[in-house]
């Protein structure tokens, strides 16, 4: 269980632009372009991270290799506790960073550190829920259609789950799964 749970409405309302418009900077484009974590982000290819990480599983059972998806993961690393990177064609197109409550509450107290950290980086949030269940505690969402990127930060009691999609491939994606779709006629 995180520490500090009942602090996230203040700090919910602190990270999003819920009450106003915040234009996105060149900045804040250029840093969600270029996303990173632990040295794999969206300029990352197959071939190179399969070089730098060769601790890294594919997992089969969530890869599409008839549509040019490759699922790996990246056991904890020096600042997280996993890394899922999803490659389409090649390319980065997803990446979800584990974090457990032992390293939020021992390494930085709270996971607000987190969401903030990436509003400095990325800009406010789009929106910012409370969760809804007792197991949930609280949703991120940005939208940054001028880089073509899509980040959550998702809490919930047993992990927090950092997600950064490359909206650009992630459509690519949808649109060849729909378009090979076998719905009986």
């Amino acid at each position: 269980m995180f520490k500090n749970c009942r602090l996230i409405i203040v700090g919910m309302m602190c990270m999003t632009n819920s009450f106003v418009s915040f234009a996105v900077s060149p900045e804040q484009i250029q840093a969600a372009s270029e996303f990173s974590i632990e040295g794999v982000g969206f300029q990352t290819t197959l071939t190179s991270f399969k070089t730098k990480f060769t601790q890294a599983k594919e997992i089969e059972s969530e890869s599409e290799p008839e549509f040019g998806v490759m699922f790996y993961r990246i056991d904890t690393t020096a600042n997280t506790d996993g890394i899922d990177v999803i490659f389409y064609n090649n390319k980065v197109m997803e990446l979800r960073v584990w974090y457990f409550p032992s390293r939020i509450n021992s390494v930085f107290g709270t996971w607000t550190i987190i969401g903030e950290k990436l509003v400095k980086k990325i800009g406010h949030a789009d929106e910012g829920n409370q969760g809804t269940t007792n197991k949930d505690i609280a949703s991120l969402t940005w939208r940054i259609p001028e880089a073509k990127r899509y980040f959550n930060i998702k809490v919930t009691i047993s992990k927090l789950l950092l997600k950064a999609v490359n909206m650009e491939l992630y459509e690519e994606c949808t649109n060849l799964k729909n378009s090979k779709a076998n719905v009986g006629f």
